[in-house]
C-alpha cells in the first residue's frame, strides 16, 4: 500500500482519505488500519470517556492509592522539575482560592 492510498473511513463522517495521515495503525485489520478515521476515533473516544467518566475517574483514584503509584509520585517530587511543578500548583490554587473567597 503507498502513502497515496485512499479509504473509505467506516465512521460516522464517511470521508474518503489518506490512508497514511488519517488513518491509525493496526495490524488485526485487514490492510493494517483501522476501519475509521483518526477524527471518528477521537470522538468516539472522548464520548465515552464523557458517559463513563465517574468509573473512570474511580479506576484513577484505585491506581493512584497503589503503593508502586505513590512512591513515584514521592520521587518525582524530591526532583527538581517535581519540585518546579509542585510551586506551579501551589501558585494556581492559590489564586483559584483568592478568586473564591471574594466572590
Amino acid at each position: 500500500m503507498t502513502a497515496f492510498a485512499r479509504k473509505t473511513c467506516n465512521g460516522p463522517c464517511g470521508r474518503q482519505l489518506s490512508i497514511a495521515h488519517s488513518f491509525y495503525r493496526d495490524y488485526r485489520y485487514p490492510g493494517g488500519y483501522m476501519s475509521i478515521c483518526k477524527d471518528c476515533k477521537r470522538a468516539s473516544v472522548r464520548e465515552n470517556r464523557e458517559l463513563k467518566l465517574d468509573y473512570y475517574r474511580a479506576k484513577g483514584r484505585q491506581k493512584s492509592a497503589l503503593p508502586y503509584y505513590r512512591q513515584r509520585r514521592r520521587d518525582y517530587a524530591q526532583t527538581p522539575r517535581g519540585q518546579e511543578v509542585m510551586r506551579a500548583a501551589r501558585a494556581r490554587y492559590r489564586r483559584w482560592k483568592a478568586i473564591e473567597q471574594r466572590a
